[in-house]
């Protein structure tokens, strides 16, 4: 592996690329790359400088006259190689999902300047953070925001995310074991936990 700085007229878009970019997948590409500038390479098949990650930064960076020298890291590839790293890269990003709980968090904790550059819409953002509450910041659990996505809860130093379904498994079993009242459950969580 080597990683080199070589101009876009240096490396080629794979013409058997499987993934699409939108319209709206590349206008947040430029977004960042305007923002931020390239943070992550290209990797190029050493044989022929065939883009096989970073096909949709290419467009984006052609659609915007980027000048600059990019990032690359040479892998030695067969073709097969390079047309099979190709795909496990699309593959492995298609199947990693969003903690909900721990996204809306983040996106709560940013300025509305910076929401922008992850790439939701406003509408977007404003969905999400109504479908999931806010973390609970008391030593006491509120049940009424608690939902089927889930929420945190903290207990000091402590923050434990759970779902609406773990929550009512949790506290369900602490009932039938102790026929205890609320304040006694609760008591009974920070026993469990160590606080």
């Amino acid at each position: 592996m080597k990683i080199v700085k070589l101009s876009l007229d240096e490396i080629f878009p794979d013409p058997e690329n499987q993934r699409d970019h939108s319209e709206q997948n590349l206008q947040i590409i430029e977004d960042s790359l305007r923002t931020l500038g390239q943070y992550r390479d290209f990797v190029i098949q050493k044989s022929n400088h065939l883009i096989r990650v970073g096909n949709g930064m290419y467009a984006a960076m052609r659609r915007m006259n980027w000048q600059e020298k990019v990032s690359c890291v040479i892998l030695d590839l067969t073709d097969d190689m390079g047309r099979a790293l190709s795909i496990l890269d699309n593959r492995a990003s298609e199947l990693s999902c969003f903690d909900e709980v721990q996204l809306a968090e983040q996106l709560r904790a940013l300025d509305d300047s910076i929401r922008k550059l992850c790439g939701y819409s406003p509408e977007e953002i404003d969905r999400m953070l109504d479908s999931v509450p806010a973390p609970v910041f008391r030593d006491e659990i509120d049940t009424a925001a608690l939902t089927p996505a889930g929420t945190s809860i903290v207990f000091g130093d402590i923050r434990i995310k759970i779902t609406r379904r773990q929550y009512d498994a949790w506290l369900e079993s602490i009932r039938l074991s102790a026929g205890m009242s609320n304040d006694e459950i609760i008591a009974e969580i920070r026993r469990r936990l160590g606080v």
